[in-house]
C-alpha cells in the first residue's frame, strides 16, 4: 500500500469526516465537505471494505472433495489450474475477474454484461465503459415487418423490444494477458468532458470559488499550484510539477469578487510536467 501511494504520489489524509458528498453538474466535479475543509476532485471512490473478509460458505459434502479449495482473495494466477476443470462459485466481480483469460485467435472480443445491473468496467487497468443492460427497450412498438419508403420517424422499424438497450462490450485484444492476473496498472483518466458542436472544443474542467455567504468577497488567495500540490486544506505545499504562474492568475480572476469561474487546463496554467496527470489545489480566503 505505501509503495503503491508512493509511486503515484498519493498523500492520504486521515482522520477526516465525510459530511456530505455530491456531483455539481455545473462544473463537473464531486464537491465532499468534511469537518476541515471541502475537496473538489473528479471522481469519488467509496471502499469501505465491506468486502475485505473472506467470506466462504459451508457447502455440504465439500469435505469429500480432493481437490484445492480457494478463496478469490488468495487467488493470483491461472497458471495453478492450466488444463483442469475449474468450478468458480460467486457472483458479479469476483467470479468474472477469477475466471478471465483471453480466449484464442485473432477475431473480436465482446463481454456479454446480461444479468449485470449497473456502473462502469475495467480490464486490466482500463475502462471500457458503463454498463446498464437491466434498462430495457419498450415492450411495445415493434413490427414484424420493416419498410424505410416514405416520411421518416423515430417508430419506423422498431426492433428487439422489451431486451436490454445494450448488452454486448467491446474488449481490445490489446488489453487483455494470454493468462489472465491481477491488474498491476492504474487506471487512466477517462475523457468524458462533453463536445461543443458549434465550436469543435471541448468543454473541460472549471475552478469553480463562491464565498459562503452574500456579503462576502473574495478577499485573498493564500495557495494555487497546478500540477501535483501535495498536502491538504490549510497545509498545501508545491511539488516539482508545478505551474509558476497559476497564483498570479486565480488572484487576478478572483479577488474583489464574490465568485469565480476559472478554465481547468495547460491553455490556462501552462504544462509544468508533460506526460503526467494535473490537478487545481486553490485556498481561498473571504472576507
Amino acid at each position: 500500500m505505501e509503495s503503491y501511494a508512493s509511486h503515484f504520489n498519493i498523500e492520504p489524509s486521515f482522520e477526516q469526516v465525510v459530511k456530505r458528498a455530491e456531483f455539481d453538474s455545473t462544473i463537473g466535479f464531486w464537491r465532499v465537505q468534511t469537518q476541515d475543509c471541502e475537496y473538489i476532485s473528479w471522481w469519488i471512490i467509496v471502499a469501505t471494505g465491506e468486502n475485505a473478509e473472506p467470506a466462504i460458505p459451508e457447502i455440504p459434502g465439500i469435505e469429500r472433495f480432493d481437490g484445492p479449495v480457494v478463496h478469490t482473495s488468495l487467488y493470483t494466477s491461472g497458471s495453478d489450474f492450466r488444463n483442469q476443470s475449474v468450478l468458480v462459485v460467486g457472483c458479479g466481480n469476483s467470479g468474472m475477474e477469477t475466471n478471465f483469460d483471453a480466449p484464442s485467435g485473432n477475431n473480436p472480443i465482446a463481454l456479454d454484461f446480461t444479468g449485470m445491473g449497473k456502473g462502469e468496467a475495467w480490464v486490466n487497468g482500463q475502462s471500457i465503459g458503463r454498463y446498464w443492460p437491466t434498462n430495457n427497450a419498450p415492450s411495445s412498438g415493434c413490427t414484424n415487418s420493416c419498410n424505410y419508403r416514405g416520411p421518416y420517424n423515430s417508430n419506423k422499424c422498431l426492433k428487439n423490444c422489451g431486451k436490454p438497450s445494450q448488452q454486448l462490450y467491446h474488449v481490445p485484444r490489446s488489453w487483455l494477458q494470454s493468462e489472465w492476473e491481477h491488474p498491476k496498472s492504474h487506471p487512466q483518466p477517462v475523457d468524458m468532458w462533453s463536445t461543443d458542436q458549434m465550436t469543435g472544443k471541448k468543454s473541460g474542467p472549471m475552478l469553480s470559488l463562491e464565498c459562503p455567504f452574500p456579503n462576502q468577497i473574495i478577499s485573498s488567495i493564500k495557495f494555487a499550484s497546478f500540477g501535483t500540490p501535495r498536502g491538504t486544506c490549510g497545509s498545501f505545499s508545491h511539488s516539482q510539477c508545478s505551474s509558476n504562474g497559476a497564483l498570479s492568475i486565480i488572484q487576478k480572476a478572483c479577488i474583489g469578487l464574490k465568485s469565480c469561474n476559472i478554465g481547468v487546463s495547460i491553455d490556462t496554467f501552462g504544462n509544468p510536467c508533460v506526460g503526467v496527470t494535473k490537478s487545481l489545489a486553490v485556498e481561498a480566503f473571504c472576507t
